[in-house]
């Protein structure tokens, strides 16, 4: 299934360049979940986050988002940079929301039979044609760039450069991003602060780009705990 999805969208990674920012007017949109929904329509740009604890959902809370917002919004584009699950655990999340199958049956796709096979079908060809036509774009940790370079998407200047790559791209579509987890986003750029003054000013850049651009972003965070055990992002 992964050689289906072809990645065209790989070419704007061959430079990095500042470029300029293109402001559009962005309307709120409808992911599919009633009470998100009305947080997105009031906060239609910046920043919004998702935290708890391993294994709480947030990752499946995200593939609904981004299921949701596809399925019921002709005029959006999503940008899934997910660095917690690899290209083919993401896809079978995909389609396994879309299909309302078990994550166990989309893992044996194969033995697959009547109405689950239908199901399934349907959900990879819907899933295909957002991938084929740009609505959907998903990022892992690295990339291959068609110069045969490694660009290292983790970076978290990378996701900015990115956003801001997009809107010029698309400046009168609506644009969200998804961030999973913002826990694995390096930092190494910023030097000389310290930890939380880093991961702080590192949030505050990702914000302003966010809201520069009309771009939602959404990120998703692992609690930790600190020195005094309390939980922390």
């Amino acid at each position: 299934k992964e050689s289906k999805v072809n990645k065209p969208h790989m070419r704007w990674m061959e430079s990095h360049e500042n470029d300029a920012i293109i402001r559009s007017p962005v309307k709120g949109f409808k992911d599919g979940i009633p009470t998100i929904d009305q947080v997105f329509n009031d906060y239609v740009s910046g920043i919004s986050c998702v935290a708890g604890r391993a294994n709480a959902g947030k990752s499946t809370y995200i593939v609904s988002c981004i299921s949701g917002i596809l399925s019921l919004n002709s005029d959006t584009i999503v940008l899934d940079f997910s660095f917690d699950d690899p290209p083919r655990k993401r896809y079978q999340q995909l389609v396994a929301n879309l299909s309302g199958l078990k994550f166990i049956d989309i893992a044996q796709a194969g033995l697959l039979q009547g109405v689950k096979k239908e199901m399934y079908e349907e959900a990879d060809t819907k899933l295909f044609n957002w991938f084929k036509e740009g609505r959907l774009v998903s990022l892992e940790h690295q990339e291959m760039l068609p110069s045969g370079q490694r660009l290292s998407v983790r970076d978290f200047t990378t996701v900015i450069h990115a956003i801001v790559k997009w809107r010029k791209a698309y400046p009168n579509i609506k644009i969200v991003a998804f961030v999973d987890a913002w826990n694995n986003l390096d930092t190494g750029s910023i030097r000389g602060l310290s930890e939380l003054q880093t991961h702080n000013e590192m949030l505050k850049r990702m914000q302003n780009c966010a809201e520069d651009n009309e771009v939602k972003l959404c990120l998703s965070a692992h609690f930790r705990k600190t020195q005094e055990k309390r939980p922390s992002i």
